[in-house]
Parts: structure tokens; C-alpha cells; sequence
């Protein structure tokens, strides 16, 4: 799955005709019921995840405008290793803790406990968590939409925001 571009999708609808498109052509054909808070579709290969929040839901928490009205929107992306489509911002899994800081810059949570870190940078309006195992092997990388709680917690500000 080509990630960079499901990453134009976050705070759309799997109703919106382009991302409705986008997941037929990465063969998921189920689509959330929108009767779940939070309802997740993975990739046939399982190595990404995409998660979606009720309409309700994201109206409310989310820090950025829903970009397309539908039961259920996209609000995170997780994958993991072994997908080998292409990543947003120049990312790859093979980067170091250093490779990321130089490409997304601002960091706002660092996470360290002996299995594993977890850096999360605030970039392009998102927020991008990056899993390292005690290798410092990066295992999986979060692309998500700030909420309201991130703002408390993170002190995350967006240029545009939806409230």
C-alpha cells in the first residue's frame, strides 16, 4: 500500500469516492460499519492499519475539520515492518533515531523503556509516532490526527484548527 498517499486520506470519509477508490485498489473491499467508535481495516498483507472514529466522534476530538462528511473517517494509520510501499516525508524503516529527527523535526513526546522507544513528532499538521524495538530497529510508524487530548497532553497547536 502506498502510504504516502493513504496519508492524504486522514480526516476523510471511506465513503469520499477517491479514498473509496484507493482502498478497492489495495483490495480492502470491507468498509467500517460506523456503528463502533473506533473500527480498524488492514491491508491484505496485514502490515498496515488504518483506523477509523465515528463522524460524532471526530467532530468533537479531532484537531483538524473532517474533509469529507461519511459515517466513519480516518484518523490514524499504523504499519509495520515488511510493507514496501512507499512512506509520506521521506521515511523509511531502515532510518535511525538521528534520520528521523533530521526529517521530521519537531519532536514533542520521547518515550524510552529497555524493549523499546517511541518518538513523536508533531509534522504537517499530524502527529507521527516511531516505534523502535532495543535494536533500535524501527517496527512500526504511526501517522494520526491530533485531538483535543494531544493538545492538552502534547501542547499541540495547529495553524488551521477545527476549534
Amino acid at each position: 500500500m502506498n502510504v504516502n498517499e493513504c496519508v492524504g486520506f486522514l480526516g476523510h470519509s471511506s465513503s469520499f469516492p477517491l479514498f473509496d477508490s484507493f482502498l478497492a485498489n489495495n483490495q480492502i473491499m470491507t468498509r467500517p460499519k460506523g456503528k463502533e467508535s473506533y473500527e480498524t481495516l488492514k491491508s491484505l498483507d496485514h502490515k498496515t492499519v488504518l483506523s477509523f472514529q465515528l463522524l460524532a466522534d471526530f467532530k468533537e476530538e479531532s484537531l483538524i475539520p473532517v474533509k469529507s462528511e461519511g459515517k466513519s473517517i480516518l484518523s490514524e494509520i499504523e504499519v509495520h515492518t515488511g510493507n514496501t510501499g512507499t512512506l509520506p516525508y521521506g521515511l523509511s524503516f531502515k532510518d535511525r533515531v538521528e534520520d528521523i529527527k533530521k526529517k521530521l523535526n519537531n519532536i514533542v513526546d520521547n518515550v524510552s523503556i529497555p524493549e523499546r522507544k517511541i518518538l513523536t513528532f508533531h509534522h504537517d499538521s499530524l502527529l507521527i509516532s516511531i516505534f523502535f524495538n532495543k535494536n533500535k530497529e524501527i517496527f512500526m510508524i504511526k501517522m494520526f490526527v491530533p485531538s483535543i487530548y494531544d493538545k492538552k497532553n502534547l501542547g499541540i497547536e495547529i495553524n488551521n484548527p477545527a476549534r
